[in-house]
């Protein structure tokens, strides 16, 4: 049996078009996503209500001998860079943190600190793995070279949406002890999911192949899209997404890779003339993680509690979150008119392919297997786990 847990904070499952992970890229230097810049206008008129989200769907506890043992109530913290009113936090967050609430039977108490109260971009990886915060949320991109397999998972053209990352990095995860070590022996990690897939938006003209971005300035939030703006010609700048506005009213930038659903959070409609609606440029991993010395503070009916509610559970929902919010920014795109959505043509789409992902891809293998990281074997599993999820 299942049960969704339920709270006042189920009208937060109502999505709001807040600030998109991925595009809460840092600006040069890696600075956490979400602050900093000023706000965009008010998107047009007419925008629709965001979807409901898919639940955050709780395990019974199965029948065993542990039993709590705490008789004082111990407090954790959890810190991130979103704000509080992102989808994540309000549907994702705090469900859990009831839950978890619930299945310690009162006794372990999380209390979340968003929008970088506590923690940045670029140092919350440190502060979890020092203990100096209990828990985070964070986006292995903001900290290149870190968690560098997991980084593979950003590969251009690999996945058709969120939904399928998380299942196919949770199949790695489960079967394969080199990449965990590589990556997570630091920290615990516990929830492991992607933003909605991002495309080619410009200004001006299209770019339908990669020859249209040549000596374009293109805003990019991380290495990988950097990687593939530049391979493609264009010049590229990192800067906070709450700066995309701005920069590009000013000429900072021409364009952008970033996903349906920000487009809308952003307010780009005014902006960007052009995008592309069938050509899956890439995700960007996002990661929940415990630190050892907080974990090792759970006794091990709490630890049991903890892992029922965590792995797959927890990461499906946030990735159908992401999705959720993009199709519906899609939708309104496509009903607003203010953006012209070029389809590629399969040949023009294996142009992309040929000349820009399949380059990005090799350069990064190379330098990691440089670095004594199985990244080809990592990458043929990834591959075929995918393909063997598709063929089902």
């Amino acid at each position: 049996m299942k049960k969704i847990i339920k709270s006042a904070l189920a009208v937060a499952l109502a999505l709001v078009m807040v600030f998109s992970a991925v595009a809460c890229g840092s600006g040069g230097g890696g600075g956490g996503g979400g602050g900093g810049g000023t706000q965009a206008p008010p998107t047009p008129a007419g925008i629709a209500a965001q979807p409901q989200a898919p639940a955050l769907v709780i395990p019974e506890a199965e029948d065993n001998e542990l039993e709590q043992t705490r008789t004082s109530v111990l407090t954790l913290t959890w810190a991130h860079t979103h704000p509080a009113q992102h989808h994540h936090q309000t549907g994702i967050i705090e469900p859990f943190v009831e839950a978890f609430r619930e299945a310690t039977e009162g006794m372990v108490d999380i209390i979340v600190h968003p929008g970088s109260a506590l923690t940045t971009g670029v140092s919350a990886l440190d502060d979890v793995i020092s203990g100096a915060i209990d828990i985070i949320w964070t986006v292995p991109g903001w900290t290149p070279g870190r968690m560098p397999l997991t980084e593979i998972f950003e590969f251009p053209g690999m996945f058709n949406d969120a939904e399928e990352m998380a299942e196919v990095f949770w199949d790695l995860y489960e079967s394969n002890p080199r990449f965990v070590e590589a990556d997570f022996s630091d920290f615990v990690l516990f929830n492991a999911f992607s933003t909605d897939t991002h495309t080619v938006w410009t200004r001006g003209t299209p770019a339908r192949l990669p020859a249209d971005l040549r000596g374009r300035v293109m805003r990019a939030p991380g290495p990988t899209p950097e990687s593939m703006l530049q391979t493609a010609g264009a010049a590229t700048v990192n800067f906070p997404v709450a700066e995309l506005y701005d920069n590009i009213s000013r000429g900072v930038a021409d364009g952008c890779t970033i996903g349906f659903s920000a487009i809308v959070t952003f307010s780009l409609w005014d902006l960007l003339d052009y995008g592309v609606v069938n050509l899956p440029m890439y995700v960007s991993p996002h990661i929940f993680a415990i630190s050892h010395h907080a974990w090792n503070q759970l006794n091990e009916f709490e630890q049991a509690a903890f892992q029922r509610l965590t792995g797959r559970t927890i990461a499906i929902p946030s990735a159908q979150h992401f999705d959720a919010v993009s199709h519906n920014g899609l939708d309104q795109i496509r009903s607003n008119g203010m953006i012209e959505l070029n389809e590629l043509t399969p040949q023009e789409i294996a142009v992309w392919d040929n000349e820009v992902f399949g380059p990005t891809r090799q350069i990064y293998l190379d330098m990691l297997e440089g670095r004594g990281l199985p990244a080809y074997e990592i990458y043929d599993e990834i591959i075929a786990l995918r393909d063997a999820r598709r063929a089902r």
